[in-house]
C-alpha cells in the first residue's frame, strides 16, 4: 500500500522540519500559526491550509496515534478501493473536515491527520458492510464507537471526516454485491 505509506512519511518528514527547529522536539506547537487552520488563516486568503493542516501535527504523540491508525485504516481503504480513490476519500474527508473550523471558537487551531483518517475508517466501514449482521446498520455503529473513543479532541473534525468517509464509501461501493472483496 504505497501511498499510504508515502503519506505517513511526509507527515514525519513535515513534524522532523520543525522539530529540527522547535524548543523542544516533542512539540512544535510554537509553529501553529504558520500552520494549523484558523478562521483567520482563512480570512486571508491562505486556502491552501485546507489541506496543509493535515499534515501538521501539534506534538510527538498527535504524530505518532494518527500515523499508526493512518497505517491501519489507510492500507485497507487502499486495499479495497484502488490507490485513486483511496487518495480521493483521504483528501475529500480531509478537507471536509477542516471545515468544522467553523464549529470552533474564535481563535481555534486545527492540526493532524485524523478528520482524514476517519473518512478512511468510515469509507472502511461502509464497504465491508456486507461482513457485518444487519450490514449499514452495524458499520455506522463501529464507526460511533471509534468516534466516542476518540472524542477527546478534535470532536466536529472527527466527526465531518467520518460522514465524508460513509458518504464516499458508499458511493464508490454503491451496487456492488461483495464491496469489502
Amino acid at each position: 500500500m504505497l501511498a499510504t505509506f508515502v503519506l505517513v512519511l511526509i507527515n514525519i518528514l513535515v513534524y522532523l522540519f520543525f522539530a529540527t527547529e522547535a524548543s523542544s522536539p516533542f512539540t512544535i506547537k510554537e509553529f501553529s500559526p504558520a500552520m494549523a487552520l484558523t478562521i483567520e488563516a482563512l480570512k486571508e486568503g491562505e486556502f491552501n491550509r485546507l489541506i496543509t493542516n493535515f499534515f501538521f501535527h501539534f506534538d510527538f504523540p498527535h504524530l505518532g496515534y494518527n500515523m499508526l491508525f493512518l497505517l491501519i485504516f489507510g492500507s485497507r481503504c487502499e486495499e479495497i478501493f484502488g490507490t485513486r480513490r483511496f487518495l480521493l476519500i483521504y483528501f475529500i474527508s480531509g478537507i471536509f473536515s477542516s471545515l468544522s473550523i467553523f464549529f470552533y471558537p474564535q481563535g481555534s487551531a486545527l492540526a493532524g491527520a485524523s478528520g482524514a483518517i476517519f473518512g478512511l475508517l468510515g469509507s472502511v466501514l461502509i464497504a465491508q458492510r456486507t461482513i457485518y449482521a444487519h450490514g449499514f446498520v452495524t458499520s455506522l455503529l463501529y464507526g460511533m464507537v471509534f468516534f466516542i473513543i476518540a472524542v477527546t479532541t478534535g470532536f466536529m473534525a472527527h466527526l465531518l471526516g467520518l460522514i465524508m468517509g460513509f458518504v464516499l464509501g458508499y458511493i464508490f461501493t454503491y451496487g456492488e454485491e461483495s464491496p469489502s472483496g
